[in-house]
């Protein structure tokens, strides 16, 4: 699994539509960009990992958790990593260990929805 391909499984997990979904070299220079239009936004940067190099998009990190669940225990210092474990009652049982909390939330949603898409 690449970063661009968690990062456009939780968008698509939140209903966003990816734009340019079927141009990967427009996605791997511009990053993914995404429209809402139920919610009235039409062209975003969906980007809760940091993946274009900037700082990560801690509020896309965190609408993610909330709308799976997931819960993020302490940070384990002998593993040097967040555990984060998603509401088997809610949306499905998946467990991500990484030292990036972003990325261990965003790992989470992929196993999710991947996991959902296949069955």
């Amino acid at each position: 699994m690449t970063d661009l391909e968690i990062t456009k499984a939780c968008a698509e997990a939140m209903g966003y539509v990816v734009l340019d979904a079927d141009k990967p070299d427009v996605i791997e220079r511009m990053g993914i960009w995404c429209s809402d239009i139920a919610n009235g936004r039409t062209a975003f940067v969906y980007d809760p990992m940091g993946i274009r190099g900037g700082q990560p998009f801690d509020a896309q990190a965190m609408a993610l958790v909330k709308k799976f669940r997931i819960s993020i225990n302490a940070y384990n210092p002998d593993y040097q990593a967040w555990p984060c474990v998603a509401d088997p009652e809610i949306s499905g049982l998946a467990c991500t260990f990484n030292a990036d909390l972003n990325r261990a939330i965003c790992e989470c949603v992929y196993k999710l929805h991947t996991a959902k898409r296949v069955a």
